[in-house]
């Protein structure tokens, strides 16, 4: 813990350095070890599971953390602004803009262009007949999730040093 708060301290992209990739792997395990369980016809099941898991990681959070709120050191990058057309815009409402966009056009990309969006593709279209073509659903959606999750990561730290 206390080399998290060090972390911090260095600042915002030393916290994503570190947090994203931490979130990656840990909802690839969740996505493997829990969900994939309950994928099939009824989604009642992963709901259940999805909001059970939601709330037991919310309290344990709670439990860590506390409810305080806090944000990250953002050395004066928070309250920056830049004229434009005389208008003040905020840097860090452009920073989120200009990653929120970069982050959009790659799984544009990433789902038009790659072997993986074509399975992602497949698998949200018919799972059994992307599984009949040979790809493997439950990777997909542990991967999927660890994309999604990797993004939660970038705008966790945007909205800590708010």
């Amino acid at each position: 813990m206390l080399y998290f708060s060090h972390l911090a301290a260095d600042g915002p992209l030393s916290v994503a350095f570190v947090l994203v990739p931490l979130a990656v792997l840990m909802s690839w395990d969740l996505q493997k070890a829990v969900l994939n369980r309950l994928v099939g016809s009824d989604p009642l099941p992963s709901l259940i599971a999805t909001s059970g898991l939601s709330i037991a990681l919310q309290n344990l959070m709670l439990q860590i953390w506390s409810a305080n709120s806090r944000s990250l050191p953002g050395h004066g990058i928070e309250s920056q602004s830049i004229e434009v057309g005389g208008i003040y815009v905020g840097v860090l409402p452009l920073i989120v803009l200009a990653v929120a966009t970069a982050l959009t056009w790659g799984i544009d990309l990433m789902l038009k262009r790659t072997r993986f969006g074509r399975a992602v593709r497949a698998a949200s279209a018919d799972v059994e007949a992307a599984a009949m073509t040979g790809i493997n659903p439950r990777a997909v959606y542990a991967m999927a999730t660890a994309v999604a999750v990797s993004i939660l990561g970038f705008a966790a730290v945007f909205q800590a040093l708010r």
